[in-house]
């Protein structure tokens, strides 16, 4: 999906006596708390750019026949991972502005959402569902007067971003699913690949191949472990977001709290997962016949 431009109308200024009831920060404490586990969430990207990883696994274990059919796989899957980590970019800075408005802090994310924007629009129309809300959130932040709004409510915020966030947030939760997938089915190519080396090796080659054999299933498992992690994760977010915005006259309320409260808490399960993936496999080296 390309990145087109769509514009975002901002809700009119709401009562000043309504501003008045928000403006004590301390009130606004499980909207922040939820915000900054939730940006801090979304600035790691490792559990989402296995799915690069995985292609590339694909390609190490293609036959001839099929091989240049899995670098073509490869290629447009990295293309992919650049327009989902621009799409965690931006939702962790929204994220991080809604914290900050939340603990009535001077905002100013213009650099940042700049930056983003530009990396997005060089990569071109490479097809990813995220593209468009990532777009349409960076020209909010871009556009949006934040610093008045840190006087007023960051109520005004949320309404604003919320079709864009959600569909972000949404986009990259089924990326994450995908992402997962992919490792589960590759569990199992992997595991009638090195069946059919180890049958053809002798006994000195095949316990080095069961040796590689296991270490990569292990690095398989963690992925496929992560990336069903950052999917819990970014579902649990989005429904933090439905939840701000259902509730954003009332942020202070304790129905509020306690959906943020328990959101919060299974986001934090998922982080103890959420580790950058490192791979302790060795390359795969032809075993010789004997």
């Amino acid at each position: 999906m390309s990145s087109g431009t769509k514009s975002v109308m901002l809700v009119p200024l709401i009562s000043a006596g309504f501003l008045l009831s928000l403006g004590a920060c301390a009130n606004l404490s499980s909207v922040r708390s939820f915000a900054n586990l939730s940006s801090s969430v979304t600035s790691s990207t490792g559990a989402l750019d296995s799915y690069s990883n995985a292609a590339n696994e694909r390609v190490r274990m293609a036959s001839s026949a099929h091989l240049s059919a899995e670098k073509v796989n490869a290629a447009k899957a990295a293309d992919e991972i650049k327009v989902i980590d621009i799409g965690m970019q931006t939702l962790s800075l929204y994220l991080s502005t809604v914290a900050k408005l939340a603990d009535d802090k001077s905002v100013d994310v213009s650099s940042s959402a700049s930056s983003i924007g530009s990396s997005l629009k060089k990569l071109g129309p490479v097809h990813s569902d995220a593209s468009a809300p990532a777009n349409s959130v960076i020209n909010l932040l871009l556009s949006a007067p934040l610093d008045v709004w840190r006087r007023e409510s960051v109520s005004k915020l949320i309404d604003s971003a919320n079709e864009p966030v959600q569909r972000l947030g949404m986009a990259l939760a089924k990326f994450a699913l995908t992402t997962a997938l992919q490792y589960r089915t590759l569990i199992h190519e992997s595991n009638i690949y090195y069946s059919s080396l180890e049958s053809d090796a002798n006994r000195q080659d095949r316990e080095m191949l069961e040796e590689w054999h296991a270490l990569h299933i292990a690095d398989y498992e963690k992925a496929r472990e992560q990336a069903q992690a950052a999917q819990t994760a970014l579902q649990k977010i989005v429904e933090g977001q439905a939840a701000l915005e259902a509730q954003k006259d009332k942020l202070t309320g304790a129905e509020l709290r306690l959906h943020l409260t328990s959101y919060q808490s299974e986001v934090l399960g998922a982080m103890k997962l959420l580790s950058p993936t490192s791979s302790s496999s060795p390359l795969i080296v032809q075993p010789s016949k004997g």
